[in-house]
């Protein structure tokens, strides 16, 4: 698929909130799950580099949708289900220098019991409105989830 083509499906699908039925068709992608739960929502630390906090994400699978593999990912790195409430945002640029392009998800947890993988050595559930104090290294921008994450419970 063209990369312009892309771009306009993407578009088209985000008018419709329908970006989570797009199918992948390369390796360069990846989904972040804002995962909130009673108000808080879920960092974990990872155990590989970058050494710092993030929210549950990872790379897409070729064929695979990016709601299934925000589900899957999530999954697997917290043993949570999850239910996917909005589409919040889309980041291209390096990441570990490698070109990625990031899809970014508002999604309610089920439970906040959780079972970290090998890819982690901590959580942290962070009530939604101290983000803007988080002092623990992150190279995701928090200031913008509290909106992100109101506007998707409205």
């Amino acid at each position: 698929m063209s990369r312009r083509l892309e771009k306009v499906i993407i578009k088209k699908l985000q008018q419709k909130d329908m970006k989570r039925k797009l199918i992948i068709q390369d390796n360069k992608t990846a989904v972040v799950g804002l995962v909130v739960y009673k108000q808080k929502t879920l960092l974990l630390k990872r155990n590989r580099p970058p050494l710092n906090w993030c929210p549950p994400c990872g790379r897409v699978d070729v064929n695979e949708s990016l709601e299934n593999a925000l589900i899957r990912e999530v999954k697997e790195e917290t043993g949570l289900s999850i239910d996917i409430i909005k589409y919040a945002s889309d980041w291209e640029g390096m990441h570990i220098g490698k070109k990625i392009r990031s899809f970014t998800f508002i999604c309610k947890a089920i439970s906040d019991e959780i079972i970290l993988s090998e890819e982690h050595c901590d959580f942290s559930w962070v009530n939604i409105k101290d983000l803007n104090k988080w002092t623990n290294k992150t190279d995701f921008s928090l200031e913008k989830w509290p909106k992100w994450i109101e506007e998707a419970f409205k």
